[in-house]
Parts: C-alpha cells; structure tokens; sequence
C-alpha cells in the first residue's frame, strides 16, 4: 500500500503529477481508488476520517500545484463522495459488479441516477462525468450472453441516454465485467452502431420528466430515459412520445425514433 496519509505525500505527488503533466502535455491526472473505505481501510489500518483527511490533502495540493484549468479526475466507483468536490472536476464511475452478478438490479440503475446527479452539481467546471457500467454476462463465459444480444443492446441505450442528458458533459463506456476473460483484460466492449448518432449540441439542460424519466433537448432532436418497469408517456412540447421501461430512446425533431 502507498503511504498517502504521510505528511509528505500531498506534497510529494503533487510534484510528480506536475512534472508529469507538463513533460506528457497532458490535460491532468485521474486518481484511482478515490474512495474512503472499499477495502483502504482492511489494508491500512486507516478510520475513514483518516482516509478523507489524506485525500482532502492530496486534492488541495493537487490543485494548488496544476491550477483551475487543470483536470482532477477521481475513480469514485459507487460512492457518493463529496469530500473533495470542491478541488475535483471529474469522476470515473466504475460501477462495478460482484464476480457472478448477470446485471444490476433496479436499484442500481437508481444509484447510478442519484450519482450522475449529485456529481453535476458538486463537482468544480468543467465536470466531466465518465460513467462505466459493466454489461450483462455469465461470469467467466464471455460468449454466453454476447455484447450484442438485445439485452445488452437495450442497457448499452439505456446507461448511454442516461450519461449524456444528466450531466453537463457525460461520457459513457458500456463494458465487459473484469472476469468475463481469464486474460484479465479490463474493458473490452463493442462499440455500438447508435454511438454515431448525432444530434448537434444540447440545447437544454435536463429536463426531469419524474424521478427515473428524463430527457434534453439537442439541436437536431431528443435524447430521452426511463429506468422504471414500465411505459412512461413523455410529452416533448411539439409531439408526445412513449418511453419503453428501463431504455434510452433518440429522437429526431419529429419525434422519429432513431
């Protein structure tokens, strides 16, 4: 384990970080593990009061040494963390699944709906939010339910809408789990046909319809979710369209489903 809740660390990593953004030209740095407990505190022997006062250390240091314009990203997983949101500006969700778990129950498309909310509103500009749900498979058997059958299809829309009408500026990897290769390559995927729909700029922020159902306005059409059990009638102004449950429809001007 990295001693970061030494004195010296904030310090130490925060001139790494510098030298090395500037010798690579990067943007800035993403910190892994951004968490207070999830298994830091087994290893360490940290309270999490620890652990949060360490990372709030590292962050304002971070900031301190790359400046307002630079990216702090954070790998922030399930949690629900605003210790540090007044330093960082961006969160790599890795909503990861219990080794033998096919798909998440709909109470964790909820969480990830009350994630992609709370880190809109906490995080500092230019919060970009990088959302990363993991695919429906068999543990261990990557073929038995393909990346392309219809009910990963229908997630893949699903998580997609719901990262880009949420936030401000969303981004979305729909991916395998971690054990679906004995290789121990991470993040395979497919990169789906609707992925190249283009719809212009947004043209409004999020329009919540009801908790669950919501939707945003682009130059060329709609982008539209709703992660309940069942069919939501959503009304557009110009047209009225019928959402699926648990899908992630686009939409042209019209009302045309793309």
């Amino acid at each position: 384990t990295v001693k970061f809740w030494d004195d010296d660390f904030a310090e130490y990593i925060s001139d790494v970080s510098y030298e090395l953004v500037n010798e690579y030209d990067t943007d800035g740095v993403e910190l892994d593990w951004w968490r207070d407990e999830g298994g830091v505190l087994a290893s360490t022997g940290l309270s999490s009061v620890h652990v949060k006062k360490a990372r709030t250390a590292i962050a304002d240091k971070l900031r301190e040494k790359l400046g307002n314009n630079a990216v702090i990203l954070g790998n922030v997983g399930w949690d629900l963390n605003i210790v540090t949101t007044e330093y960082i500006n961006g969160v790599f969700m890795e909503l990861w699944k219990a080794p033998g778990t096919q798909r998440y129950s709909a109470y964790d498309i909820l969480r990830m709906e009350d994630s992609l909310y709370f880190y809109d509103k906490f995080l500092q500009e230019p919060r970009i939010i990088a959302m990363a749900p993991w695919r429906v498979s068999i543990n261990g058997n990557s073929a038995s339910i393909p990346r392309d059958a219809e009910e990963n299809i229908r997630y893949a829309k699903l998580f997609a809408a719901m990262a880009m009408v949420i936030p401000e500026n969303g981004y979305i990897l729909y991916s395998d789990n971690n054990w679906d290769e004995l290789d121990g390559y991470d993040y395979g995927h497919q990169y789906y046909d609707f992925y190249n729909i283009d719809l212009g700029k947004a043209t409004s922020k999020v329009i919540e319809v009801t908790k669950g159902v919501a939707y945003k306005k682009h130059q060329n059409g709609y982008i539209a979710f709703n992660r309940l059990g069942y069919d939501v009638t959503v009304d557009f102004g110009d047209f009225q369209s019928v959402i699926p449950p648990m899908s992630g429809v686009f939409l042209n001007l019209d009302g045309k489903k793309i």
